[in-house]
């Protein structure tokens, strides 16, 4: 994913995600080696998120159809410092990651360094690395200050969208309530349709 992709939610998800993602491992790890399921549904992670941080910016965001993206972003993270790819736990409903990803990688070879690694060394650095590319996306994305709007406005304003641009803003239901609490939150119809679809 070409860092000029990475949007400011990607990054506040994928910081949220990576937090939940090790704290599944590291519970995972305490069990015995056969009872452990180191692997977390991609429907899963989002609903620990959304329990775990339930006030988090963005996390109307927070959706499983558009978990790649975001584990994307902590696979690039983990690169970027030198660790396993933790982003390799997210899987399906089917126990396994998305064809982008086993297209990509060696699902098994990075489970196994996943493993093999001391997570409890991993902090400040982290923390810095999302900071930096929290910053790095919202200087891509440097635009007017978000204008909040009420739940009635921010449906009328996705209706007419809709409406006058048929077909463009393909979604079910929940990517339709998330959409409207980022509208809600100042996002453009465009913005809150690629924070639920990418």
């Amino acid at each position: 994913m070409p860092a000029t992709n990475i949007t400011v939610i990607s990054v506040a998800l994928a910081r949220l995600y990576f937090a939940v993602l090790l704290s599944h491992l590291k519970a995972e790890l305490e069990k015995p080696a056969d009872e452990r399921d180191i692997t977390l549904q991609y429907k899963h992670i989002v609903a620990r998120t959304r329990a775990t941080y339930p006030d988090a910016a963005y996390i109307e965001a927070a959706i499983p159809t558009n978990i790649g993206t975001r584990l994307l972003v902590v696979q690039l993270i983990c690169e970027k410092l030198g660790l396993p790819n933790l982003a390799c736990l997210g899987v399906n409903a089917g126990g396994e990651p998305g064809i982008g990803y086993t297209e990509s990688r060696d699902w098994e070879m990075d489970k196994a360094a996943v493993l093999a690694y001391d997570w409890d060394q991993v902090s400040a650095g982290i923390v810095n690395a999302f900071d930096l590319e929290a910053k790095e996306a919202a200087q891509r994305a440097e635009k007017k200050p978000a204008r909040k709007v009420s739940d009635p406005a921010a449906r009328d304003m996705l209706y007419r969208a809709d409406k006058a641009n048929p077909g463009t803003y393909q979604v079910d239901n929940y990517q339709k309530e998330a959409m409207i609490k980022l509208i809600m939150k100042g996002l453009s119809i465009d913005d809150a349709f690629a924070a639920v679809s990418e």
